[in-house]
Parts: C-alpha cells; sequence; structure tokens
C-alpha cells in the first residue's frame, strides 16, 4: 500500500515537473525540489500512520504563488484531526490558518521557508464543535505555480475526546 502511494505522489511530482516545462526551463534546482517534495510527503505519510492516524483527505491543490486558497471541511467534535500542509521547497514563505466562522482562527502558523529551510507545516486540532472549518492556504513563491499537498489525518478508532462537561 505504501509503494503504490509513494508511486502516486512521485507520479504527481513528475506531473509537475511537466507543467514546468511548459512554462519554464526545468533546471536541476526544480528538479531536486521536486524530489525533496515528493520524499518529504512520503516521510510523513508513513510517521503519521505509524502514530496511528489514517488519511482521512489528501489532495494536490492548485496554487498560485501569492494567492490563498481556501478549503471547506466538515469535521466532528471530539475528532482528532493532524493537518499537513506541504509547500514547494523553494518557497520563501508558507502559511496555514484553520477558523470557525463566528469563532475565529484556532489555529495560525506561518513559516519563513528560506529562513527556516522548512517548507511544510503541521498541526493537531481535537474538534471542539462539529460543522464545517475553513482551511485557508497561503504560498510566496519564485515560480507562479508551486507545489502544493495537503494531507488531513484522523486518529483511529479511539482518538475521540470526550467532553468534560
Amino acid at each position: 500500500m505504501k509503494r503504490i502511494q509513494l508511486l502516486f505522489v512521485l507520479v504527481l511530482g513528475m506531473n509537475n515537473l511537466n507543467s514546468f516545462a511548459q512554462s519554464s526551463e526545468i533546471t536541476s534546482e526544480l528538479k531536486e525540489n521536486v524530489l525533496l517534495y515528493n520524499q518529504k510527503i512520503n516521510e510523513l505519510v508513513v510517521r503519521h500512520e505509524g502514530n496511528g492516524f489514517v488519511i482521512n483527505k489528501e489532495a494536490r491543490i492548485p496554487m498560485k504563488s501569492g494567492t490563498s486558497v481556501v478549503l471547506n471541511f466538515a469535521m466532528m467534535e471530539g475528532k482528532w484531526y493532524h493537518f499537513v500542509f506541504v509547500g514547494d521547497p523553494g518557497s520563501k514563505k508558507l502559511k496555514a490558518n484553520l477558523y470557525f466562522e463566528g469563532q475565529g482562527d484556532y489555529v495560525q502558523d506561518k513559516i519563513m521557508v528560506q529562513r527556516d529551510n522548512e517548507f511544510w507545516t503541521e498541526f493537531s486540532f481535537i474538534c471542539p464543535q462539529t460543522g464545517m472549518y475553513e482551511l485557508d492556504l497561503f504560498q510566496k513563491s519564485q515560480i507562479q505555480k508551486p507545489l502544493a499537498y495537503l494531507m488531513i489525518f484522523e486518529k483511529k478508532s479511539g482518538g475521540e475526546v470526550q467532553n468534560r462537561n
């Protein structure tokens, strides 16, 4: 199963490399970025599955540099979710905000990629209230269409947290 996931991620990366070819010259740096991106996705899947999480949702996110993408997710009260946003290794900045209308931001995470040499962000969230949540993703990059991948893990059975009220 993990080999199939790795193959799928590598194929996605190669598709991204082909899209680079249409808009710019494929450099060794771009090839290296695709390789780092795919390795990081696979590493994070293995790590979180080993910690008792299963993938609830995952997708390559079509992004433009400097433009936010807002995604909506239904989440259940008491469930433990883990969000992983892998950006382009050549990006300058990554940002993820998780919020609930009327409540505001629950999580706000910003990474300066060139300073920290990290091109992913991740956080856990125990849902306090059932409903539709919004995840706002942002990436600033030198290329127009940077690599972007989102994984939402959910704790396997037993990952529900009981309300103490």
